[in-house]
């Protein structure tokens, strides 16, 4: 995982003892270089990746050993490392400081929307600049919404500027699974550049010759090129004169329809009111598909892979209970609407089991749910609900504006925005663990699935004010944050700087993977016998991966520690046959990456209980209970443990009247004999 050190990101290389680090290359374009100063600059890539001069060294006790270290280039064209003498009896850290340009903008002010990845690891950035933006050659040469892709080496693939000579402001977008573009926003150009066949094509509201602020949705197909351009024509929404599209949020279904969540506010009689609309495939088609009442907003929207929608909305009309969640079906109609409390939603994610996050602002003293994480009771809440509607938890994360959300497969839950050096950052292996400094810093917070402890948490800015807009968490585990920043001494990774009026960045926090061994674990114990430890060592790719260790099932026989952690760590797996009887038990580890680590890994258990092995600790005649040597006919007691049946059994005869040598399972020997007769010894 990449963490930060003097405002660079880096990520570690751990060679544990016996392991060759010769394996270790790199595979890069034939024009990547090797510096004097001993980086290495990875191809001719905008923006540019420098891999500084590795450093490596071995741990004794608190203590770093340096091990001379530098990037070497193979026959072949591979580039590895060159180490010098080491103890290969302890593990070598290798550890390059990775180089990666992610600020840019024009000379004005900027200010970053949204941000995605497609299928193929291709990042977008999308937002509002207001003059200079650095535009690619042919691309679309209108001000002020930029469009940016990059591909997953972080090169630039184009760089794109769309709207008319008048005011526009990107707010939100989407990618479908071909890699079109979508991108929503406001407009009050009078030249909006609308396409032939688009459902509305110029502004038709306004007051006293003002013309009003209308809503558009524009689709770029993959190559940067227009596909269409519509305005929503939401701008009256019967609100009176002047009134003005504030804020359009939106999603995209399988098909490649938009849903778009367009907030409206007219400032005669101080009215607000919101639509949800629907933009056909083709933008020739606006279709209203949920109007809403006056004092009513939709902060957010979201859709599962099923094409089920929700919404969060806040009435200001109500003074309790005022911010809901609604599920709507693809037809519309109302699956649920449940109550999330007082505070202000701002974002909204829905992941493939239909659960729905939202975060936010925090009001009136927020009261997060029993055994839920807590820091205080005011600054942005987490709420996550089931795919019934059911709240499972709410969180209160602290002192911090929260502007974007995201799951992952396991369900732990990400947001980010803008924080106060108060917000608590506890987990060791954070990005950036200490604020920047100025007005706030931007932040990732990530809590576990069941809301109650955080994973992994950092800052993220310079000396002066930074935030985190939008962010995007991949199948893979990757965390791309995208946002602003007035820093001179941002942490990325090249020696790129604000350029003026503030610019924007794209930070992506690549994640390492967690290894453990798949050999089934086998326990052979007797019941009532002492618990037994076997050990699984946790590694992972890059030092200090997250990880988080489940039991199934949980019903006390088979239990770990440490529950999570950072790697690389022996996890000790206990299995205890106290109170079980005779019997074979199975059951599952299952190991998991966290905090942007990648990997789920089970781990068979078995546990085979035997009967406990008879002891006997005396032999004594049954009459005067003496012991001593045992004479033909006579009957003695034996005493000791595990030597019958839990419940008693009766004496029986065999068939020729005889007393039975086998009595409730039990057979006595001697010498080793079984007695087939009476008095034979």
């Amino acid at each position: 995982m990449y963490h930060s050190t003097n405002g660079d990101l880096e990520y570690d290389y751990l060679i544990y003892p016996g392991a060759d680090p010769g394996r270790i290359k790199f595979t890069l374009p034939a024009s990547s270089l090797i510096n004097r100063d001993g980086s290495l600059t990875v191809g001719n890539l905008v923006p540019e990746i420098r891999l500084l001069k590795p450093l490596a060294y071995q741990l004794d006790g608190a203590k770093h050993l340096p091990v001379a270290c530098s990037f070497s280039r193979a026959s072949d064209g591979a580039i590895g490392f060159r180490l010098g003498s080491f103890d290969r009896s302890k593990t070598l850290i290798i550890d390059p400081v990775v180089s990666f340009s992610v600020v840019f903008g024009g000379s004005s002010g900027d200010t970053a929307a949204y941000t995605s990845v497609d299928q193929w690891g291709n990042a977008y950035v999308v937002g509002t600049s207001q003059l200079g933006f650095p535009v690619t050659m042919g691309a679309v040469a209108h001000s002020s919404v930029f469009i940016t892709k990059f591909d997953p080496n972080g090169a630039l693939l184009y760089s794109n500027y769309f709207g008319g000579s008048g005011p526009i402001s990107a707010t939100s977008g989407a990618i479908d699974m071909t890699g079109n573009l979508y991108v929503v926003g406001t407009t009050s150009s009078s030249n909006y550049p609308s396409t032939a066949g688009a459902a509305v094509r110029s502004i038709t509201c306004g007051a006293f010759s003002v013309l009003g602020t209308d809503g558009f949705s524009v689709k770029f197909s993959p190559s940067g090129a227009v596909v269409y351009s519509t305005l929503l024509g939401q701008c009256s929404l019967n609100l009176g004169g002047g009134s003005q599209v504030t804020s359009v949020n939106a999603v995209v279904d399988a098909i490649g329809d938009i849903f778009a969540a367009v907030n409206v506010f007219s400032p005669k009689g101080v009215t607000a009111g919101a639509v949800v609309v629907k933009v056909n495939v083709a933008g020739s088609s606006v279709t209203q598909i949920l109007p809403s009442g006056f004092l009513q907003i939709f902060p957010a929207i979201g859709i599962d892979p099923g094409g089920f929608l929700y919404l969060a909305t806040t009435d200001f009309s109500l003074t309790t209970n005022r911010n809901k969640v609604t599920k709507l079906s693809p037809a519309g109609s109302t699956i649920y609407s449940t109550s999330i409390g007082l505070g202000i939603p701002s974002a909204m994610t829905v992941d493939a089991l239909g659960q729905a996050y939202i975060t936010g602002q925090s009001q009136n003293g927020t009261q997060p749910t029993p055994g839920s994480y807590q820091n205080g009771t005011t600054g942005s809440f987490v709420t996550k609900l089931a795919a019934s509607g059911t709240v499972l938890y709410t969180s209160v994360i602290g002192s911090a504006q929260t502007h974007a959300i995201a799951a992952d497969s396991l369900g732990n839950c990400y947001v980010a925005g803008s924080a106060s050096s108060s917000l608590a950052i506890t987990n060791g292996s954070a990005t950036q663990p200490n604020y920047g400094g100025g007005m706030s810093d931007g932040f990732l917070f990530e809590l576990n699935p069941e809301g109650t402890a955080p994973v992994f948490a950092t800052f993220i800015g310079g000396i002066q004010s930074d935030n985190v807009n939008s962010m995007a968490v991949t199948p893979s585990g990757s965390i791309y944050l995208a946002g602003n920043t007035i820093s001179n001494d941002f942490p990325s990774t090249s020696a790129t700087s604000a350029k003026g009026g503030g610019d924007v960045f794209i930070l992506k926090l690549t994640s390492g993977s967690i290894s453990v061994p798949t050999a089934p674990l086998l326990f052979s114990l007797a019941a009532g016998s002492q618990p037994v430890t076997k050990f699984v060592q946790i590694s992972g790719s890059l030092a200090s991966l997250g990880f988080s260790v489940s039991v199934s099932p949980n019903t006390g026989w088979l239990s770990v520690s440490p529950p999570s952690g950072l790697t690389p760590v022996a996890l000790s797996v206990m299995a205890n046959p106290g109170g079980l009887p005779a019997g074979i038990y199975g059951g599952t580890v299952t190991v998991s990456g966290t905090g942007g680590a990648t990997g789920s890994i089970n781990i068979p258990v078995s546990l085979a209980v035997s009967a406990p092995f008879p002891t006997i600790s005396g032999v004594f005649n049954a009459a005067s209970f003496q012991g001593g040597a045992i004479s033909p006919g006579e009957i003695v007691t034996i005493s000791g443990t595990a030597l019958g049946p839990n419940a008693p059994a009766n004496l029986s005869l065999d068939k020729n009247g005889n007393v039975s040598t086998s009595l409730g399972g039990v057979q006595v020997m001697f010498n080793g004999k079984r007695l087939s007769n009476p008095g034979q010894a």
